[in-house]
């Protein structure tokens, strides 16, 4: 092949890619500016800049949430907050049937507050306490925060708002930084032992139950238990065992739910600790990734277990006082899933597509992802009842964790495991 040949196919090729270039980058400038901006909303909403809230941190309805009539629409499902969210907290108000809500953000540990009628946010505490892992609350001024700090120990931390002082309220194109910092409730109280394993309240003694493994001696793996009041550091050991791996859900007067953590690989029985006697007692066979939780009154357990054969779970009540265990027929989830309701009901999510083989674990180490359906479940003639199907209504799939009901069980409240964003459901 001759030179001027080869020169000529080169310039071809180049003019072609140059001009290639030039045409891609003038007339497809909205795609890019659109492109860039999803890049940067999704890593803002994980790593927030200085913890600061930004237009796109709430509801897009928030913006638009009036009538023509100037009447506040609420819609039926919404999104508290596009940050990642610990734990959301639900209590009624004095002058009306509403609800007020606190929920408690993940990356720094800020409360805010809205209302079931209204939908403006407001911040209540300032106090940045970052990486947070666990919270739940003891009342709308007092939570329990567990976070990793910079040497990877677990610190558990019991908190109490004080300094209450009239807040603003944030609307979508305001950011926290307007507002002086006496506008923010401080962020008081004690913390307990670093490497809380497992911890578990009782609501009506004010009191905890935690975890602890030895420490004291390097060839003992034994697991202690401790009982104490909420704000205070001084405890009772009531627990001694060889095992490590606990769960407790349940805290009712002198009753602690035990078993041991619920895997496809174990069995494990159901027991229960009186917090009096020290009597540690079985109360439910051992069964296959086995897991509980007690009714509010401790009358009844909620209880699944995985069958030995498939993937199934099966989902039953054991009565306490006749210690008749009953299945719940076709209805298949896990604990995690489900909450008992102050009027004796139960609400449970439960994954359209049912289980694998590896879970509950796959979906606790986040390899499973599920797309729940919620129910309501009456324990007395165990009917079974669909109230929220994201799929029929239009709505995006959701993995519920954290499941709540209003005390007049007209919402639900939950995070999505997916984004851990809060939501709230009228139902």
């Amino acid at each position: 092949m001759k030179r001027e040949t080869i020169i000529k196919i080169i310039l071809t090729i180049f003019f072609i890619v140059f001009f290639g270039f030039i045409f891609w980058y003038f007339y497809t400038p909205e795609e890019n500016q659109k492109t860039n901006q999803e890049e940067n909303d999704f890593f803002s909403n994980i790593f927030p800049s200085n913890g600061n809230i930004s237009e796109n941190n709430f509801s897009e309805d928030n913006e638009n949430n009036f009538s023509e009539d100037n009447e506040i629409q609420i819609p039926k499902l919404r999104q508290l907050s596009k940050n990642p969210t610990s734990s959301i907290y639900f209590w009624q108000k004095k002058e009306n049937k509403e609800f007020n809500i606190r929920f408690l953000e993940i990356t720094t540990g800020h409360v805010f507050q809205t209302e079931t009628d209204n939908t403006n946010i407001t911040r209540v505490s300032n106090t940045t306490i970052p990486r947070i892992k666990e919270s739940f609350w003891v009342s709308e001024d007092e939570f329990f925060i567990r976070y990793l700090n910079s040497f990877g120990d677990i610190k558990t931390f019991y908190s109490v708002l004080k300094n209450k002082i009239p807040q603003s309220p944030l609307s979508n194109k305001e950011n926290v930084n307007n507002n002086s910092k006496d506008d923010y409730k401080k962020t008081e109280g004690i913390f307990f032992p670093d490497n809380i394993k497992e911890i578990v309240f009782n609501k009506n003694e004010k009191e905890i139950f935690y975890l602890l493994e030895n420490n004291e001696d390097e060839n003992s793996n034994k697991t202690k238990g401790y009982i104490t009041n909420i704000n205070s550091t001084e405890r009772t050991e009531i627990f001694n065992s060889e095992l490590k791996y606990w769960n407790m859900n349940s805290f009712f007067d002198e009753n602690i739910l035990f078993s041991q953590k619920s895997s496809y690989k174990n069995y494990t029985p159901l027991f229960n600790l009186n917090k009096n006697t020290g009597v540690f007692e079985k109360i439910f066979e051992a069964k296959k990734s086995l897991n509980h939780l007690a009714s509010k009154d401790f009358s009844k357990i909620l209880i699944t277990y995985k069958e030995d054969f498939g993937n199934n779970f099966v989902f039953g009540i054991l009565d306490l006082e006749t210690n008749n265990f009953l299945e719940i027929d076709s209805f298949p989830t896990i604990i995690e899933k489900c909450v008992w309701s102050d009027l004796g009901n139960i609400f449970c999510a439960g994954p359209r597509g049912g289980f694998s083989e590896k879970d509950p674990d796959s979906w606790y180490k986040g390899f499973s992802i599920f797309e729940d359906f919620i129910y309501k479940i009456n324990p007395e003639n165990r009917n079974v009842e669909i109230i929220f199907n994201s799929q029929n209504e239009e709505y995006r799939s959701f993995d519920i964790i954290n499941l709540g009901i209003s005390a007049d069980e007209k919402y639900l409240y939950f995070i999505n495991k997916k984004t851990f964003t809060p939501w709230v459901y009228k139902i």
